[in-house]
């Protein structure tokens, strides 16, 4: 929900001009097994075989965005096989495949020590909640590009600035600046679609 998935998609289809951009997420029920982690890179790819096979097909120049890491581990029981996967497939493959990893901060920190992971990327980008005005923004970018206005308490005239000052504040209280959480507070918050 903070746009890590989102980040790194765009970043890949847009700046890195990858035209081969296969983005890999965990199953609903998480899991830290090897095969469900082939499965979803072979549900990704559109291709059959375990993660090594299917990454020996891909495209050179393909990207491969791994989304939400810390659902394919497990604190306990071992749960570090898919990391270890990871790091082999990076070893065999980075040559041809460029690897983005988005994964929780906090999960970050207890997966990266213990697998000294660092080593295996070029950058670390933290991402930061948003500001009241960068939600807002966001927001209101979204609601427009519906063709929708906006109206606070039943009133039909525009919000004035200290309106919409007071209304962002409390979403980012109550999102605490994560873009996800915040659109799907405004989402719930509509209360009634008229006119067009």
């Amino acid at each position: 929900n903070s746009g890590k998935s989102a980040f790194c998609k765009q970043m890949a289809v847009t700046h890195l001009k990858n035209q081969y951009v296969y983005s890999v997420f965990p199953p609903v029920q998480c899991s830290s097994a090897t095969e469900d982690f082939s499965k979803a890179i072979a549900k990704a790819t559109q291709k059959r075989g375990d993660a090594v096979q299917v990454l020996g097909r891909v495209p050179t120049g393909s990207t491969i965005i791994i989304n939400d890491l810390e659902l394919f581990w497990d604190k306990a029981n071992d749960g570090n096989e898919v990391i270890r996967l990871l790091t082999k497939l990076i070893d065999q493959y980075s040559h041809r495949i460029l690897f983005i990893i988005n994964i929780n901060p906090f999960a970050w920190r207890l997966i990266e020590e213990p697998n000294q992971l660092r080593q295996y990327f070029i950058e670390e980008i933290a991402m930061m909640p948003f500001d009241a005005e960068e939600l807002k923004n966001l927001i209101l970018h979204r609601h427009r590009s519906s063709g929708m206005s906006v109206s606070f308490d039943s009133a039909e005239e525009p919000l004035s600035e200290v309106q919409l000052a007071r209304l962002f504040n409390r979403y980012i209280n109550y999102s605490k600046g994560v873009p996800g959480t915040a659109l799907g507070g405004w989402l719930a918050n509509v209360k009634k679609i008229s006119g067009g």
